[in-house]
């Protein structure tokens, strides 16, 4: 009996971990990819980024999965520089994440290049993305997901939740033992202007928090009907900012 209890217990555990969680993000169950606008197959994403730690704004030197270093922004021997997003082809009946378009992020990290496969959500009803999340940008995963809820009015808040476990815990963030749940609220502000780098992009603004033990993090979201997350501006529990501005969009064969 105490057996089959425990086996029980590792299930549910297993599911908590792996499991969609944020109950409101609709999701498609045909046409999954095909009435994509933004996160159409071979559309790849390029952002700069950086990490704002006690004032000093830094990249990644080194970001292995649990193995990090920072050196100045821009500084000319770090291979962190960029990060991409492109959406792919999944597999017949091997999709990442159920019911989600597969996309993968790419980066390089002492000179060998990574890919991370996950995915993302596009539909009329609401755009939601899972941020990258190796090495250092494991961190995100204590923040709220970018997303968006499509035809609401400037102000408008929905709420949504999901547990997480300690194999995303590091003391350089915040440390925990067990399954945590996190509370996110949401708010579309409206549309703006916002220029990221020399580019006016007119986007939808959405401001997010969460709420749990850890504390409180938070993003500011700016999104394109045309180009998608533009600026991604994310704050940890712990005061570190991360900011993702998007400096190229493009298809596979080159094209904008």
């Amino acid at each position: 009996m105490k057996t089959i209890l425990t086996t029980i217990s590792f299930v549910l555990t297993l599911c908590v971990l792996w499991a969609q969680q944020y109950d409101g993000v609709y999701m498609e169950k045909r046409k999954i990819d095909k009435n994509n606008a933004v996160f159409t197959i071979d559309r790849q994403f390029i952002y700069d980024y950086y990490i704002v730690i006690n004032a000093d704004t830094l990249q990644l030197d080194l970001n292995e999965r649990d193995t990090f270093s920072f050196l100045p922004y821009g500084h000319q021997s770090i291979q962190n520089k960029e990060i991409e997003l492109f959406v792919v082809k999944p597999q017949l009946f091997r999709r990442t994440n159920k019911k989600q378009t597969e996309m993968k992020y790419t980066w390089q990290s002492s000179n060998s290049n990574y890919e991370l496969f996950t995915g993302v959500v596009e539909n009329d009803s609401n755009v939601w993305i899972h941020p990258i999340r190796h090495g250092f940008f494991r961190s995100l995963e204590t923040c709220p997901f970018p997303y968006l809820r499509k035809g609401l009015q400037e102000g408008s808040k929905w709420r949504d939740s999901m547990f997480i476990g300690d194999h995303w815990s590091n003391p350089f963030w915040a440390e925990w033992t067990g399954i945590i749940l996190q509370r996110y609220e949401y708010q579309y502000v409206g549309k703006t202007k916002i220029h990221v780098g020399s580019v006016e992009y007119i986007c939808h603004k959405i401001e997010a928090h969460t709420n749990s033990e850890l504390g409180q993090s938070a993003l500011t979201a700016y999104y394109s009907d045309q180009f998608g997350f533009v600026k991604l501006d994310y704050s940890l529990a712990n005061g570190i900012k991360v900011i993702f501005d998007l400096k190229e969009v493009k298809h596979i064969d080159g094209k904008q």
